[in-house]
């Protein structure tokens, strides 16, 4: 096994993820992949191990240890083993919570990271960028349903931007 100088937290985050992977994952891993359902278990199962405090600061009930972002790589690659699609529900969970830890207020940080750290809420990310719908896809994002026809529109066409769709 290559040595990639983990700390000694980080190899024991690395030992306990690739435990989960092996002894929880990987026997489900085609189950959920056919069923197309979120595995609220394995999710559980890391929220109890305390997996989702490793990107936290301690300050809001994490343990980061002050590598918040190579402890998720760390977890994710080792979860991917078994599922890249389990992993994602760790991994989308905090690159949400990222722009809370970097951006939100003070107040925020103290209401909303606990509960993540402890597995209690989720984060997600939706990026989007005014007038040019989501930034990783390009697409506009979806009319509200609580108005008759809605048309969403755009400014005029760059040749960044694809042409305006009825929503």
């Amino acid at each position: 096994m290559m040595d990639y100088g983990f700390t000694e937290y980080q190899a024991a985050i690395r030992d306990l993820a690739r435990e989960i992977a092996d002894k929880e994952i990987r026997p489900v891993a085609a189950e959920y992949d056919r069923e197309g359902k979120f595995p609220w278990p394995i999710v559980e199962e890391l929220a109890k191990t305390d997996l989702f405090r490793v990107f936290i600061e301690e300050q809001f009930d994490g343990l980061s240890e002050g590598t918040p972002i190579m402890n998720m790589v760390i977890v994710t690659e080792e979860l991917s083993k078994a599922c890249g699609g389990i992993a994602l529900s760790f991994a989308g969970s905090a690159l949400g919570t990222i722009p809370i830890i970097l951006s939100g207020s003070d107040e925020q940080k103290r209401r909303l990271l606990p509960d993540i750290s402890a597995g209690k809420q989720h984060a997600a990310l939706r990026p989007t960028v005014p007038h040019a719908g989501h930034a990783h896809r390009g697409v506009p994002p979806p009319a509200p349903r609580s108005h008759p026809p809605h048309r969403a529109t755009r400014p005029a066409a760059s040749s960044r931007s694809p042409p305006s769709r009825t929503a």
